[in-house]
């Protein structure tokens, strides 16, 4: 989830944007066991046990029936409103799983790809400790490995990368409709209203002189006093009862999907600039260019070689969106020296110059005036002084 090739969005989606929605969802099962989520008004009769088995029968009540005076007795299941209060913890959890399943499929994908960029990027910051000539050896190797990658594909990688940050768009979308349509949290500050009994108008009659049927409503953490009807079993004998409760839970509940609500609107925004900035870096002719030339005229002095300016399309095509890319996350994690002198290799190896590291041979001279038949002018090669004993 603290991956070097994540930007700091993709971070606060996989890792942060996890660790909240299952930090509140333990606390939402822990809050049922160390406070007392539902109150309920008993009969004087009812004894110590039967007010607990009261409680505990209505706390798991998935229909409940809203207090009201016009309501008739008894209770018609016309009249019931379904509650999600149970469920708080589990659809907690279900949204941490989500928060992880860009997570999930980019370590997926990461393992078909040509490159694991997690992996180069730690490589080249482990580099960036060692010293100068270790250091260039690496740097030289890595953009050899890059070159050999490059002929194999150079736009897989930001595909999957683009992928990765749509699907966290995605996610986040999702997280709020869940929130919005079954929890129903308040988004405007002030009193929140309180729940509405059955309508009179359901109770009016119609055309026909019937009276008309309500319509069934779910209310996922009701605020307001309901009534709970329960049996109780003595001997042979069923008594039905009907108490009124409250659910004092459903205050903390719902101050955590108001809070929920906000944070994945913000999160979807910025995961939307991200998933622009990124495409910009990478595809926009305009934008993915600045930087590598910058890193170009860094490492040429800024002598202005018409080398570059002449190579540097042909260059761009060559690097594709993958080098790009890597360009971009090596500047992000390693800083942009290690990116400057990246990119000065992928340079000298596209060229087809030798090695920094490797002298030429012979140095070209043409003319009289370079030394031209002069031996002290041509270098002296390398002699074998192994000699061979040869057996008598």
């Amino acid at each position: 989830m603290l991956r070097h090739d994540y930007s700091l969005v993709d971070i606060a989606l996989s890792f942060w944007a996890t660790l909240v929605l299952a930090v509140l969802a333990v606390t939402s099962l822990g809050l049922r066991y160390v406070t007392n989520p539902i109150t309920c008004w008993a009969p004087p009769e009812f004894t110590r046990p039967l007010v607990d088995y009261t409680h505990d029968v209505c706390f798991r009540k998935t229909q409940i029936f809203l207090s009201s005076t016009s309501m008739p007795m008894p209770i018609s299941e016309d009249f019931t409103r379904f509650t999600y209060h149970q469920w708080v913890p589990f659809a907690l959890g279900i949204g941490a799983l989500l928060c992880l399943m860009p997570h999930v499929v980019w370590r997926m994908l990461s393992g078909l790809l040509w490159m694991d960029a997690h992996a180069l990027l730690s490589t080249l910051a482990e580099n960036q400790r060692q010293a100068a000539d270790r250091r260039h050896v690496m740097l030289r190797d890595t953009a050899i490995l890059l070159q050999a990658g490059f002929k194999r594909g150079n736009f897989f990688l930001t595909l999957g990368a683009l992928f990765r940050k749509l699907l966290g768009c995605l996610t986040c979308l999702v997280q709020l409709v869940l929130v919005v349509t079954l929890f129903r949290p308040q988004l405007i500050v002030g009193p929140r209203e309180e729940d509405e009994p059955s309508r009179d108008e359901d109770n009016e009659e119609n055309d026909d002189g019937e009276s008309a049927r309500p319509i069934n409503d779910s209310l996922p953490l009701p605020f307001g006093p309901f009534m709970c009807d329960f049996d109780v079993t003595r001997l042979q004998n069923v008594q039905k009862w009907r108490v009124q409760c409250t659910l004092p839970l459903n205050q903390v509940y719902s101050k955590a999907f108001t809070f929920l609500f906000y944070f994945f609107l913000l999160l979807a925004v910025l995961c939307v600039l991200d998933l622009l900035v990124w495409v910009g870096r990478v595809m926009i002719p305009g934008l993915r260019d600045a930087a590598v030339q910058r890193y170009l005229d860094a490492v040429s002095g800024g002598d202005g070689d018409g080398a570059v300016s002449q190579l540097y399309p042909r260059f761009s095509e060559y690097l594709g969106w993958d080098g790009r890319l890597l360009l971009a996350l090596t500047a992000d994690y390693c800083g942009p020296l290690a990116a400057a002198d990246l990119t000065n290799h992928l340079w000298v190896i596209f060229k087809g110059a030798p090695r920094p590291s490797a002298a030429p041979a012979f140095p070209q001279t043409t003319g009289a005036a370079s030394g031209v038949g002069d031996p002290a002018a041509i270098p002296l090669m390398p002699v074998n002084t192994r000699t061979e004993t040869k057996p008598l």
